[in-house]
């Protein structure tokens, strides 16, 4: 299994998806709450904007997978990756319900990083190990992942959502740089 994860394009696209996954537990495990406390949303308008990024993440993982099969990993990879950082690097930015609304939908695309990274790597792996390295990946993804909530709670404790979010703005830059280096395209 480490042999086979540490050739080709599969580190850097480990990496990309090591990066996304702290972006995506962190967004998903505080989004309500930093509507409720940086903008002033009800609960009830929280959870329905949150209904809305789930809602379009089904449409998303579908385009996804689609874009990536007909214009490659890289492109569609970029594409989304650099929605998602300007999506969150925007959000401090904007007020009101209705660009909320679009905001929202435009970082549902977040929801469509692992779709292209786990089938790049799935389609990279040897067949004799292709179910147990991206098992191993997986599990690596969601533990190192899993810290990004302690991480925005702990800054949203002390009144610094907005920084938390845009430490989520920056990792998902991270990972969009990344992915301009990505060789194949399959």
């Amino acid at each position: 299994i480490v042999h086979a994860v540490s050739h080709d394009s599969i580190p850097l696209v480990a990496s990309i998806n090591v990066l996304l996954s702290l972006v995506y537990q962190g967004f998903i495990s505080f989004y309500p709450s930093y509507l409720i406390d940086v903008k002033g949303f009800t609960t009830e308008t929280a959870a329905t904007l949150f209904g809305v990024f789930f809602g379009a993440s089904i449409v998303v993982q579908a385009l996804a997978g689609i874009s990536r099969d007909r214009f490659g990993t890289k492109p569609t990879l970029l594409t989304i990756l650099s929605l998602v950082a300007l999506g969150l690097w925007v959000l401090p930015l904007v007020e009101g319900h209705r660009q909320l609304v679009l905001l929202t939908l435009v970082l549902s695309s977040l929801s469509g990083y692992s779709v292209i990274t786990q089938t790049f790597i799935a389609d990279t792996l040897p067949d004799d190990v292709t179910n147990s390295a991206l098992g191993t990946l997986r599990t690596c993804f969601i533990l190192i992942g899993s810290i990004s909530p302690t991480i925005i709670g702990y800054l949203g404790d002390r009144g610094l959502f907005s920084k938390a979010f845009g430490l989520l703005a920056l990792v998902a830059s991270g990972g969009a740089f990344l992915s301009l280096f990505l060789e194949r395209t399959n």
